[in-house]
């Protein structure tokens, strides 16, 4: 089993994850292109959001299993899956408990049951790593192909803290999570102000979060909105 001795920085991994997403709001600027970054779906972020992280060095895993209940022995299509996992390094793997259960079940029914197995090299377990489940809101979207007001903004930024935290809080097996929204908005105050609001009606919720980290930058008006906001919000799992 590999040594680690990673300490995780909210602050540094909502950095890297801007990083790849300035990085692509450039490229669209220099292309001059009819649509921005806004414009992008939610799963066609994580290309960027990845590459950004994977630029500091660090191991990115996108859509992988949750450890889930591993008792249960799960179906691969029962369980749910998470945006992008971090590791502290490129190269490493990450165990899962599920199937390392479900690979023992076939075993004991063979003549290498009563076979010691060794430890895979380069991997580590699941509370080893950062998982992080990335949602897009945006107060300009498109509707149809047809650019305006989102008119369920207020809905979408609500349960995306309140679903999606809840999700990584009930995972035992899972030691640091957190939500990363990338918020598209008319101004930077709208988007402070928001973020405030969701992050409280989750903890109303009884849901045990740290402080934010958030970090924004300026994005050409081609809907409406003017600013993306990056907000990373950890939480404790529930034990």
């Amino acid at each position: 089993m590999p040594e680690l001795t990673h300490i995780w920085s909210a602050s540094e991994l909502l950095a890297s994850a801007a990083h790849g997403l300035r990085r692509a709001d450039a490229a669209l600027r220099r292309e001059q292109a009819v649509h921005g970054i806004d414009a992008l779906g939610e799963v066609q972020l994580h290309p960027f959001l990845a590459s950004g992280l994977r630029d500091s060095g660090l191991g990115v895993l996108r859509e992988h299993p949750y450890p889930g209940v591993v008792s249960r022995r799960p179906q691969r299509h029962e369980r749910s899956r998470c945006d992008l996992v971090i590791l502290p390094r490129p190269g490493l793997k990450l165990r899962d408990p599920v199937e390392e259960l479900v690979q023992a079940d076939a075993k004991s029914a063979t003549l290498f049951a009563h076979l010691r197995e060794l430890p895979e090299p380069n991997a580590i377990g699941s509370r080893d790593a950062y998982w992080i489940e990335i949602k897009s809101v945006g107060q300009s979207t498109y509707t149809q192909g047809v650019p305006g007001p989102n008119r369920a903004y207020s809905s979408e930024i609500t349960r995306a803290h309140t679903d999606d935290l809840a999700k990584l809080a009930q995972e035992a097996l899972i030691e640091r999570g957190a939500l990363l929204v990338v918020l598209f908005t008319h101004d930077q105050e709208t988007a402070n102000h928001d973020l405030r609001i969701a992050a409280a009606r989750a903890i109303d919720q009884g849901l045990p979060l740290r402080s934010p980290e958030t970090t924004s930058f300026e994005i050409p008006d081609r809907i409406g909105n003017q600013w993306c906001t990056l907000s990373l919000i950890e939480i404790s799992p529930v034990r």
